[in-house]
Order: C-alpha cells, then sequence, then structure tokens
C-alpha cells in the first residue's frame, strides 16, 4: 500500500514542490511509501502513476468539492485498486494553518481578514469556500469576508477588500493564482497579503488523517525540516551561500548555480520547459513556464546537513 496525493499542478516549480513536500512528510509520519502526482500541467500525472496498479490511497490536495474531484480524480482511478479520499477542504487544519501564515505576516489579532479563494461555479465547492470562510473567522477571533479569483457564488477581491484589511489566500501552493490574489488584493489597498497555505504541519497532519486506516502504521512524528531563504536573483551564474532559516512558506528555496548551471537554464529556458533538480540547482529553481507537463517528481529532501553537503560539494567544483 501506498500514500499518493494528489494536487492541481501548476507550471511554477515551486508550487509543484509543494505536493512532494508535504507527501515525504506524510510518508515519513505514516512509515509508508509515500508520492506525489498531478492531475494536470505537471508531470507525473495521477493517471500514469496508478496505472501500475499497485495498490494505493488517494488523498487529494484540492481544496473543494470541484470537477476534478468528481469527475477527474474518480476517472483515474477506475477500476484500480485504489482508495480515493475525499478534498482536502474544508478543515478547521487547514483554517489553523490560515491563522499561522497570517500571524507570521504580522497581522494583527482581530484584524479584518478576507479569505480569498481561486473560486468555482461548482454549486458543492462555493459551499466549501463559504464553509472554510466560517471556520477561518472562529480560528482568527475576528471578521472574514470571502472573495474569489473566479467562478460564481462569491464577490471578486476589488468588491471585498478594503484599505487595511489582510488577505489570506485559500490556496495550498503558489503558482498563477497565488500571483493574481497578491495583485489583485494590493490593487484593492490591503494591508498584507499573508502567504499560501503550503506544506503547513497542520497540512501534513490533515493528510496522515485521511490516510488511516490504510497505512500500515503511525511512524514517531519528526520535528519540522529546516527550510531555505529565497535567494536573491542571480546574474550571469554567479554563485552565492545559501543562508538557512525558517520561512512562513514552509517552502525549500536552495540555489547555487554554476556558471555552467545557469547556461544549461538559459538554452532549458529557451526551450520553453521548466527546469527540475539536477546535480547543479538544488530544490527551488524556476526557469520557464511550460505548455506541456513538466516533470516534477524529483526527490524534495529538505535536510539541512544534505542540502548543506550539496551546496559544499558545489564550491568544492
Amino acid at each position: 500500500m501506498r500514500l499518493v496525493v494528489a494536487a492541481h499542478g501548476t507550471r511554477q516549480l515551486l508550487g509543484n514542490a509543494v505536493a512532494s513536500i508535504i507527501a515525504k512528510r506524510a510518508g515519513r509520519v505514516l512509515a509508508m511509501e509515500s508520492k506525489a502526482a498531478y492531475v494536470e500541467l505537471c508531470e507525473p500525472l495521477l493517471t500514469d502513476v496508478l496505472a501500475d496498479g499497485q495498490r494505493s490511497v488517494v488523498v487529494p490536495l484540492l481544496l473543494s468539492t470541484g470537477y476534478h474531484i468528481k469527475v477527474d480524480l474518480p476517472q483515474a482511478a477506475e477500476g484500480l485498486p485504489v482508495t480515493m479520499g475525499r478534498a482536502l477542504g474544508p478543515d478547521a487544519l487547514l483554517a489553523s494553518a490560515q491563522v499561522s501564515r497570517l500571524v507570521a505576516a504580522g497581522v494583527s489579532p482581530g484584524q479584518p481578514v478576507v479569505l480569498v479563494a481561486a473560486g468555482s461555479n461548482d454549486p458543492d465547492a462555493r459551499a466549501d469556500i463559504a464553509a472554510a470562510g466560517r471556520l477561518l473567522e472562529e480560528a482568527w477571533g475576528g471578521p472574514v469576508r470571502v472573495a474569489t479569483v473566479s467562478g460564481s457564488g462569491a464577490p471578486a477581491i476589488d468588491e471585498v477588500v478594503r484599505p487595511g484589511d489582510a488577505v489570506s489566500p485559500y490556496l495550498l501552493a503558489p503558482g498563477f493564482f497565488s500571483d493574481m490574489v497578491r495583485a489583485r488584493a494590493e490593487a484593492a489597498g490591503a494591508e498584507t497579503v499573508a502567504d499560501v497555505i503550503g506544506p503547513h504541519p497542520d497540512v501534513v497532519e490533515l493528510v496522515v488523517r485521511r490516510a488511516p486506516p490504510f497505512s500500515p502504521r503511525r511512524a514517531p512524528r519528526r520535528p519540522a525540516d529546516p527550510l531555505v531563504e529565497p535567494p536573491e536573483p542571480l546574474g550571469g551564474g554567479v554563485s552565492r551561500p545559501t543562508r538557512f532559516h525558517r520561512r512562513s512558506t514552509g517552502l525549500c528555496w536552495s540555489r547555487h548555480a554554476r556558471p555552467q548551471a545557469a547556461s544549461r537554464l538559459d538554452q532549458r529556458g529557451l526551450s520553453g520547459r521548466v527546469v527540475g533538480v539536477d546535480a547543479d540547482v538544488a530544490v527551488g529553481e524556476v526557469a520557464a513556464v511550460d505548455r506541456e507537463p513538466t516533470r516534477c517528481d524529483a526527490e524534495v529532501d529538505l535536510d539541512r546537513d544534505l542540502v548543506a553537503r550539496q551546496i559544499s560539494r558545489q564550491i568544492r567544483q
């Protein structure tokens, strides 16, 4: 039996890394094989992962019950030894993670918050988004209003956000929608836009809870992995050491590229493909967008010592 976390997929490598991190951390807790897969835009696609016929429990990293939950995921698992879970949200653990992101962004307790979701035309998804707003209001202890980027059933960002508001993206990973949320919220006068939910420990815990009773056993929980600071853009392949610290996003940004690595990034970028992890570019490097699914199943290891060894090896070379 293995755990498969199924994310939507994005053309941004950092966004896809969120699913890989969650899969790895949940697999450690459950002491079982784990893998990230994607509905679209990124490989490995869920259909390809499940096609090998291995017994799997699929936990969708989707925050509402929309088309993907109702159609795409059941079709991918049809006729296969797969136990398919429901949408990840709404859930109090997600609201708890959102509160953590708001606090990390410096939002004052009780400050008005606008929860912004991607949106949907599906009535069940719209109900889920409304429920997520109520859960966040309860967890935050202050007024929470709801807006969406698209879809029906909820007003748009510029209709809801007022000057001085804080915005909590109801999004699991960075990508097209998170960029749009930030741009529109800031244009509407938002004082603060918190990070996306990301691979927060509460999200990992929620995935772990959704996996039983299909997992063989639950291993002792490990401390949260150290994270890496996003580096400043480097021009011409100039190397710069990476400083470790913990970021509220929970993402791993690590880069120590040599000039020849940067050259390869440029060449791959011209071809329109997102660059994956290789010996020269550690987790978190984005080169370009892709019109086809891009490979996203490279190992994402956030262990401090391993990353430090990788950087040291690159310096010596």
